[in-house]
C-alpha cells in the first residue's frame, strides 16, 4: 500500500512551482514529521503537511503530467513543530510571498542538519503562557525585573544548549512568561494566551536586515 505525502521544503523554492509538493511513501506519516526529499538534482529537508491513501487518487495520479517521486528518508517521525507553528509558517509564506519552509526552519532550535528533537513527555494543561516581545536584548533585562520569577528569555545571544532548554520549557508549558526579541514569536507555545509588544514602533520588531523579512506585529495579530 502506498500513501501520498504532502510536504513543504525547509528552503526557498521558486514561486513558479507549487510551495507544497507531493511524494510517495510506503507508510502514513504524521503532520509535522521531518523528511528528506528529492528536489531537482538535490536532496532537501521538508515538513510533512498531510497524508492521503494513494489508492483513492489513482485516476489523478495517472492523469498527472509528472512522475511522483518517493520520500528519500524519515529524519524525525515525531513533529518538532506544533500545529499552530505549521499554520503560522504557511500563513507567513503567503503573506510575504515566500517559501513557508523558511519560516518553519526558524522555528526549530537546532541547525538544519540535526533533527533529533527531544519531545517533552508531559505537557502542562493548566498554565497559560504570556509572550513579551522587546526590540533589543538590552531591554530583556529590564522587562525581566518587572515580571514574575517563572520566566524564560529568548534571543540570538543564547547558546544552542540554552536555546534547546528554553525551547523545551516553552513546549512543555512549564514556563509561564517568555521574554525575548522578535524570533521568540516562533517558539512552540503550549498554551499562549497573551502577547505584549513593548516599544511597538521600534524598527527592530521588523527583520529589515535579514531574509525572510517579517514583522512581529503581523505574527501577533495572527
Amino acid at each position: 500500500k502506498m500513501f501520498i505525502i504532502d510536504v513543504f521544503p525547509l528552503t526557498k523554492i521558486p514561486h513558479t512551482i507549487p510551495q507544497i509538493l507531493s511524494y510517495f511513501h510506503s507508510a502514513p506519516l504524521a503532520a509535522g514529521a521531518i523528511v528528506s526529499i528529492p528536489l531537482g538534482r538535490r536532496q532537501e529537508t521538508a515538513v510533512v503537511l498531510d497524508c492521503h491513501d494513494a489508492s483513492a487518487q489513482k485516476l489523478q495520479i495517472k492523469q498527472a503530467d509528472f512522475e511522483m517521486k518517493k520520500i528519500a528518508k524519515i529524519e524525525n517521525a515525531a513533529s518538532p513543530l506544533t500545529p499552530q507553528q505549521i499554520e503560522l509558517a504557511l500563513f507567513l509564506g503567503q503573506y510575504y510571498f515566500t517559501s513557508p519552509g523558511l519560516f518553519a526552519k526558524m522555528m526549530m532550535p537546532r541547525k538544519a542538519t540535526n533533527f533529533r528533537f527531544p519531545i517533552p513527555n508531559k505537557i502542562s494543561k493548566s498554565k497559560f503562557q504570556k509572550l513579551i516581545l522587546v526590540p533589543t536584548i538590552f531591554q530583556i533585562h529590564s522587562s525581566c525585573a518587572s515580571n514574575s520569577s517563572n520566566i524564560r528569555v529568548w534571543h540570538s545571544g543564547l547558546t544552542q544548549r540554552q536555546k534547546m532548554e528554553a525551547w523545551q520549557a516553552v513546549k512543555s508549558g512549564e514556563v509561564a512568561t517568555i521574554i525575548g526579541t522578535r524570533s521568540a514569536a516562533f517558539l512552540p507555545f503550549a498554551k499562549l494566551d497573551e502577547i505584549i509588544i513593548e516599544d511597538a514602533t521600534n524598527p527592530n520588531h521588523r527583520s529589515w536586515d535579514m531574509f525572510p523579512r517579517y514583522s512581529t506585529i503581523t505574527i501577533a495579530r495572527k
